[in-house]
């Protein structure tokens, strides 16, 4: 598995499209890029497929959150 930020996916978790982290965040696709490529959420690199953990998506939405 090519790994872009060295982190290891177990077979068995849900790992999220482009599409349905933009859907979840409520982001365009650009948005999610510029996310991407400034290092904000961990993602997997698979055979060219950009895929997310829903961990890592709540683990993110956790940071962002203010006054909580």
């Amino acid at each position: 598995m090519n790994d872009t930020h060295n982190e290891r996916f177990s077979n068995d978790e849900q790992l999220l499209t482009i599409n349905e982290l933009c859907h979840k965040l409520r982001i365009s696709k650009s948005t999610e890029w510029r996310m991407r490529q400034k290092g904000m959420i961990p993602y997997a690199d698979i055979d060219g497929k950009i895929r997310y953990t829903p961990e890592n998506v709540d683990a993110f939405i956790s940071e962002k959150t203010i006054g909580i």
